[in-house]
């Protein structure tokens, strides 16, 4: 596991009897290193707490009640290395700390080379007779080949050029 660590010391409002009970809320942005896009659906706690909270679609997020003391704050998101911010904080009365922008590193995996080997089996037209069918050259035969070179937008416009089929004005197609 990758860490990245920062050491901050942020002494807020220090005072020789800090008040109990009082509490941090971080806020900041997760972006990918690379790119420098918001990630959204970050997972963002303490460590050790069990509160966890998730960006927002524009990487935003906002995380209260951290207490005092030396504090770990953890970025994880699927697909990219784990963040974490450490702190040493002093918390003396309500306050919000920016954390400013946690860029987390894209997470590449080294996959082994896949092999793929495929055999030819019979083809489906094949077995019913349509390339033998062809080969006498009675009737009109269309190919994927002929599809894809005349590159029609309707089935109508496809047959309008096979002598023996008559297209309507509203597309039907009947054979004379």
């Amino acid at each position: 596991m990758h860490r990245t660590s920062i050491l901050f010391i942020c002494l807020l409002f220090a005072s020789t009897n800090p008040l109990v009970g009082q509490d941090a809320t971080f806020v900041g942005i997760v972006t990918d290193s690379l790119t420098g896009d918001p990630l959204a659906g970050a997972f963002v706690s303490v460590v050790g707490q069990d509160q966890i909270v998730v960006t927002g679609m524009d990487g935003w997020f906002t995380l209260a009640g951290v207490g005092s003391g030396n504090v770990g704050i953890e970025v994880r998101r699927p697909g990219f290395r784990v963040g974490i911010v450490e702190f040493e904080i002093t918390v003396t009365r309500a306050v919000t700390v920016d954390l400013g922008t946690v860029f987390l590193s894209p997470l590449v995996v080294e996959m082994d080379p896949i092999l793929v080997e495929a055999t030819e089996v019979e083809r489906k037209l094949n077995r019913v007779g349509f390339f033998q069918r062809m080969s006498t050259e009675q009737g009109t035969f269309l190919t994927l080949e002929d599809i894809e070179r005349r590159n029609p937008s309707t089935t109508s416009e496809l047959v309008r050029r096979i002598p023996g089929f008559q297209v309507g004005a509203n597309g039907s197609v009947s054979s004379r």
